[in-house]
């Protein structure tokens, strides 16, 4: 559901301002090449180091015993926080060398359209009774919810801090 639908979006990102004046990548250096495949991984890690936080943060703040609804409120919390991290991490990606406060939520209407489609599409998924048994969800409280707000900022902060050090470094 999610990464069709924003990386439709990312597709229509205009380009950088600055593309033409950086040198090409060499054409024999791998897609994964030139620090992608590095911050492939990091994300990733990243993402899950956040998603078992948050489960640990939850699952530990729960005093009762472990119950087949615990179980599956979990789940669907780690639903709507890999949804909520995609969201943040298609924000974040937009530029490789501007942090997202620079391009901030304007220029690429698509894929703001997605990112509200998705995050939409999430929303009903948990909170629609007749969806829940087929997504096997149930609602959240928005106390909960909002741990999916915090795991969306983490990414983006995550993704942003080394092009916002690579940012000062070439402005001082």
């Amino acid at each position: 559901m999610t990464d069709g639908l924003l990386g439709l979006g990312m597709g229509f990102e205009a380009p950088e301002k600055n593309v033409m004046n950086r040198p090409p990548f060499n054409p024999k250096t791998s897609i994964f090449g030139e620090g992608l495949a590095k911050t492939m991984i990091s994300v990733g890690v990243f993402m899950g180091a956040i998603i078992i936080g948050i489960v640990y943060f939850y699952w530990m703040a729960c005093t009762c015993a472990f119950t087949p609804l615990q179980h599956i409120q979990i789940s669907t919390f780690v639903f709507a926080l890999l949804a909520f991290l995609q969201a943040g991490s298609a924000l974040s990606f937009r530029s490789f060398t501007e942090p997202f406060y620079k391009k901030g939520f304007k220029g690429n209407k698509i894929l703001m359209s997605m990112l509200i489609l998705v995050l939409l599409l999430q929303i009903i998924v948990i909170y629609t009774p007749f969806l829940q048994p087929f997504f096997k969800t149930t609602p959240l409280s928005l106390t909960v919810m909002s741990f999916t707000l915090v795991g969306l900022i983490l990414i983006m902060l995550a993704i942003d801090l080394p092009k916002q050090i690579r940012y000062f470094k070439r402005h001082s």
